[in-house]
């Protein structure tokens, strides 16, 4: 588990998208693009790149399915 106190904002906010997205077994658009956005700046973390890994290992095992496709 992630120290809440030494969370960086990406990481709070990929955490947030794929715990929401476990939760309801569906990934939006928005969240996809949101998830892109943190990717893009370049800055990801060992833990944020662990965070992405659950999410594809989700997508995969059918746990979480992309919706508006």
């Amino acid at each position: 588990m992630l120290k809440s106190a030494n969370k960086t904002a990406s990481q709070v906010s990929l955490e947030s998208i794929v715990r929401q997205a476990l939760a309801v077994g569906e990934l939006s658009p928005e969240a996809e693009n949101s998830i892109r956005q943190v990717c893009a700046s370049g800055k990801l973390a060992a833990d944020d790149k662990r965070i992405l890994e659950i999410l594809e290992d989700a997508i995969a095992n059918n746990c979480i399915k992309r919706t508006g496709y």
